[in-house]
């Protein structure tokens, strides 16, 4: 039970690790994203999702291309917010106000300082990451009751939100931008949602049927 305990607390932070560095893979260049990529080695092998790792940008050499994909003020080759693949090129609608009710249910404030939506990749990213410190944190105290609810959450998000938008975003990045940093960024949030889901469901049934 114990390197039970300790294995699903390892897998918890890790996937709170991936996550993070992708929020910050999509948030505006800076020097902690550029420290952040440079710190995580080509060959680290991460629990759940395997090898990670993307070349360390240089985060002004980035800032034209993010803007272009991301901001604008042009018409944007990849809106990064849920609403706008979802209903119909709008913002701020039901989807939006679901992302934002599962924030509120879980605890998870939005940083006053955001401008955007809740539904931006970044926010839907850093709320994944949060469920993953929490389980992290449930799995070290033993509280495998506390680690089912955390990981249902983060298996309903992920199976609600993020699995049905970000394939067509990714999809969207890669096929709009030169950026090498900016395709295998999409190319690996793609593959971590997939994978995350799977390994979600999985641990979810697991863990019911250790309890029942």
């Amino acid at each position: 039970m114990d390197s039970m305990r300790k294995g699903g607390a390892r897998e918890g932070r890790a996937r709170a690790r991936a996550y993070e560095l992708l929020a910050l893979g999509f948030s505006p260049p800076s020097a902690e994203m550029a420290d952040a990529m440079a710190n995580v080695k080509p060959s680290l092998s991460l629990p759940v999702f395997g090898p990670l790792g993307l070349e360390a940008p240089d985060p002004e050499t980035l800032v034209p291309e993010y803007h272009r994909l991301f901001v604008g003020p042009e018409s944007l080759p990849a809106p990064p917010y849920e609403s706008v693949y979802r209903e119909g090129w709008r913002v701020m609608g039901e989807s939006t106000l679901d992302v934002q009710r599962q924030y509120e249910e879980a605890g998870y404030a939005l940083d006053p300082a955001r401008h955007d939506p809740p539904d931006h990749v970044t926010a839907e990213l850093a709320f994944l990451a949060l469920l993953a410190e929490e389980e992290a944190a449930a799995w070290e105290t033993g509280d495998l009751h506390a680690v089912l609810s955390w990981l249902r959450r983060a298996r309903a998000f992920l199976d609600e939100h993020l699995a049905r938008w970000v394939p067509v975003f990714c999809d969207r990045v890669q096929a709009s931008t030169k950026s090498p940093f900016y395709w295998s960024l999409a190319g690996l949030l793609r593959d971590v949602v997939r994978l995350d889901l799977e390994w979600s469901r999985a641990r979810v049934v697991m863990l019911e049927e250790a309890l029942a």
